[in-house]
């Protein structure tokens, strides 16, 4: 830990010298990520904004950093509970950035974080949502886990059973199987 307290001086004060260029957006992603690692959310979220928003003239970081540091949003707040900053980055990832990589992961995790806050079918909508939207990707299978839990967090054992059954019936060698099984059995 005291070698990241060393790194965020370091960081911050290239973000601070550097003008306004790749190297700078680097700088600043990495405070933020050592930000994140410290578990200082609000700080970190504070950076990632400021490299998915600051650097539209710099195509390399519009293009490959700042989809990132958004997905960085979604985790950092989720994990403190801020929502709102959440949607808002994953909003900003779909529309700008609809083909990128972290946009299934961005809503898995919201979804979750829905579901762990009492919202299970705002998080069923939502994970509904990302399964239409990115149907043939290799994260299908854990954001329908995920929606099936969303049954369990309502007591809704009928449909969760029934839920259950489906999946492992689609997902035989899924590496999450027995997973599936006990909770399918819980």
């Amino acid at each position: 830990r005291p070698r990241l307290s060393e790194a965020i001086l370091d960081f911050q004060a290239a973000a601070e010298r550097l003008p306004p260029s790749e190297p700078q957006a680097i700088a600043r992603f990495k405070l933020a990520d050592c930000y994140f690692a410290l578990t200082n959310h609000p700080a970190a979220i504070s950076n990632y904004w400021i490299v998915s928003t600051n650097y539209s003239r710099v195509p390399s970081v519009k293009e490959g950093l700042a989809p990132h540091a958004l997905y960085q949003i979604v985790r950092a707040a989720t994990a403190v509970g801020d929502l709102a900053a959440a949607e808002l980055a994953i909003r900003q990832i779909l529309r700008d950035y609809p083909e990128n990589y972290f946009g299934e992961p961005s809503l898995l995790s919201y979804g979750q974080a829905l579901n762990r806050q009492g919202s299970p079918a705002a998080a069923r909508e939502l994970f509904a949502e990302s399964i239409k939207r990115f149907p043939g990707s290799e994260l299908v299978a854990e954001v329908e886990l995920a929606l099936l839990r969303t049954y369990t967090g309502e007591r809704n054992w009928a449909a969760a059973v029934a839920e259950y059954d489906r999946w492992i019936t689609n997902h035989l060698n899924h590496p999450r199987l027995p997973k599936a099984e006990f909770e399918r059995a819980w």
